[in-house]
């Protein structure tokens, strides 16, 4: 097989790299600018209305960095919008931009359709990629892998 030669982290660094490829190239056969990592930001934004960056890095257990660069490039794409806090002036609060409500409705029709092919990979495997990646984050969550490292 050709995998067999792959750690852990490049199969899990592959399997996203294909993931995203194809979701991303059927936004783009829907004509709209938008990349897979934005997806858990634009569902936080749209459910809440505006957030703190570091609301939405805590919501995800991300990094601030890691939030605020996704933040830039969607900043960039033109679906979210910046307003400074009133507590801080370094303080960043964000919501969707016009452009950003105005394609929730192409991004759900995507989003159904991710998920049937979600369902058909899952079928596939038999058994839910999803949650098995749930569950070895909560074991990681329970037990670091670091920890793990030191086992024999």
């Amino acid at each position: 097989m050709p995998y067999d030669n792959l750690t852990l982290g490049s199969l899990l660094r592959l399997l996203l790299d294909r993931l995203d490829r194809d979701v991303e190239a059927a936004y783009r056969e829907r004509g709209l600018a938008f990349k897979p990592r934005y997806t858990s930001i634009y569902r936080l934004l749209a459910r809440n209305g505006e957030m703190r960056v570091g609301e939405i890095a805590s919501a995800m257990g991300l990094s601030q960095p890691s939030i605020t660069n996704t933040l830039a490039a969607m900043r960039a794409d033109g679906l979210v919008e910046a307003r400074r806090g009133t507590n801080d002036g370094r303080e960043r609060i964000m919501t969707l931009s016009a452009e950003g409500r105005a394609i929730a409705g192409d991004l759900d029709a995507q989003w159904l359709q991710t998920a049937a092919a979600s369902a058909s990979l899952n079928g596939d495997l038999g058994l839910s990629l999803e949650q098995l990646l749930r569950d070895a984050l909560a074991e990681l969550d329970r037990r670091p892998f670091r920890d793990r490292m030191g086992d024999r």
